[in-house]
């Protein structure tokens, strides 16, 4: 007969802001949580059902070394992931766990945790992982309360179908146009649909950025918007999401660009310029009207 544990705390931020960090864990635990999770691989996936990642555990989880887990669901509509271990302890088996977010009211969230497991010899409950639950739980709190916004609006001279069409070929017209900031752009996974990765390798006026790798995360023909989270790029931030959507301007022709960001930052004071963006833009417009 499966056993049961389970882990609920009361969280002082917006659930969908829990939710969020939870759908991006891999990189939040790493980042505040070194001691607990040294890093995190992904081996097939995109973050979504199926995707199977590998957990390397700390110093702070002695011979804990690593757990496989293979995501079955993740709902936002409910706000609710749910797992199953492939490989780790072996003291338990058949080890599945669901994690929900509920909000309970304004910057209050309810966040629960429920495992079903099947022990080995004389192995008690997984008191180890509750609490690891826990701390990860108070974490994401801690993540969402750092977080900061960003947001930039700007006008560009041309229509929102042809700004749109543009961006459809970003990969191909930015290395053209911004040749000192986008060596290239390819994608590693997909073509630009929700779950694509795209690789940026960065010009010569970003020297030390390396290569830029952003998952798309929306990508909306009709509303004219896309999103994307950054996986590896600027090491002043831990974490960068942003939305851009095209909509008609102020005048026939024109098109209101806007930009909305949320970070966090790895210095405590640290911003996330909107410069970068607006020179994407203007290279949109240019293109557009050629």
């Amino acid at each position: 007969m499966a056993h049961i544990i389970s882990h609920t705390e009361i969280l002082n931020v917006d659930a969908a802001d829990a939710w969020m960090c939870c759908k991006h864990s891999d990189k939040v635990l790493p980042d505040l949580l070194p001691e607990f999770f040294a890093k995190t691989e992904i081996l097939e996936g995109d973050g979504g059902p199926g995707t199977l990642r590998v957990l390397h555990f700390g110093p702070a989880i002695p011979q804990a070394g690593a757990a496989k887990e293979r995501l079955d669901t993740v709902d936002d509509a409910t706000m609710t992931l749910s797992y199953t271990v492939v490989e780790g302890d072996p003291r338990y088996v058949n080890v599945t766990g669901v994690v929900s977010f509920a909000s309970t009211g304004e910057k209050q969230t309810k966040a629960t945790w429920t495992s079903k497991y099947d022990v080995v010899g004389e192995a008690g409950p997984p008191e180890h992982v509750k609490n690891i639950t826990a701390l990860m739980f108070k974490t994401f709190e801690k993540a969402v309360q750092s977080k900061k916004t960003a947001t930039h609006t700007e006008t560009l001279d041309a229509s929102p179908d042809a700004i749109w069409s543009a961006v459809k070929q970003e990969n191909a017209i930015l290395p053209k146009a911004l040749p000192h900031l986008f060596e290239s752009c390819t994608f590693a996974k997909g073509n630009g649909e929700v779950g694509s990765i795209r690789i940026s390798k960065m010009g010569p006026a970003i020297p030390d950025a390396g290569e830029l790798v952003e998952q798309v995360d929306v990508f909306d023909d009709a509303e004219k918007k896309v999103g994307y989270t950054v996986l590896k790029g600027d090491p002043r931030f831990k974490y960068v999401t942003a939305v851009v959507q095209y909509a008609p301007g102020p005048t026939a022709g024109t098109t209101t660009a806007t930009w909305n960001a949320t970070f966090v930052p790895v210095e405590e004071n640290g911003v996330l310029d909107s410069k970068f963006v607006v020179a994407v833009w203007k290279a949109l417009e240019s293109a557009a009207k050629a």
